[in-house]
């Protein structure tokens, strides 16, 4: 049972291993930098969709407060005329108007606390973009810098001590020195 066990963790650290070199920092740095872009744009969409929300209620408010002042002057004439029955009429109007300005102020109060909301959202998220790009150059300037000093015959190379004595025995063998 044992022997088991030890197969297994050493299979499951091989598997790990393994993993761990097929997923490349960059890549996943790059996936998670999209995925970013992506809510972002998304967030600044529907930040876009509620301020022009925010812009009919606005112009449904212009309307309701003409319909409100007309009534007003209606029921200056009505009574001046002593046509209670009409001035009734233009009453149950203005009453409806207000409700409804009251509801569209309420509706605008929650656009503008999701947009505010929002805003903010897509200031953090523009901040973390900002963050996980630069990291995502750094990462991508260093891999270009291993890739520069791996080259053979770069300057600044680095050159194994074990590369060195290897070379030194190749060198002795084709000149027929010995060790």
């Amino acid at each position: 049972m044992t022997l088991m066990i030890r197969l297994t963790r050493l299979l499951s650290a091989d598997l790990h291993a393994l993993m761990d070199r097929l997923e490349e920092p960059h890549a996943l740095l790059a996936q998670a930098q999209r995925e970013m872009e992506e809510t972002l744009a998304t967030d600044r969409a529907r930040l876009a969709q509620l301020e022009r929300d925010g812009e009919q209620i606005e112009c449904e408010r212009g309307r309701l407060d003409e319909a409100l002042r007309a009534c007003e002057t209606e029921l200056d004439l009505c009574f001046a005329e002593g046509n209670d029955v009409l001035a009734r009429k233009v009453l149950k109007r203005r009453l409806q108007s207000e409700a409804q300005l009251l509801e569209l102020d309420h509706e605008h109060q929650q656009f503008a606390t999701q947009a505010r909301a929002l805003r903010e959202r897509i200031e953090r998220e523009a901040q973390a973009l900002a963050e996980v790009a630069t990291e995502a150059e750094r990462l991508h300037a260093r891999a270009r810098d291993n890739n520069v000093a791996a080259r053979p015959g770069v300057a600044g190379a680095s050159v194994s001590d074990e590369a060195v004595e290897l070379a030194l025995l190749a060198a002795r063998r084709a000149r027929g020195l010995a060790s």
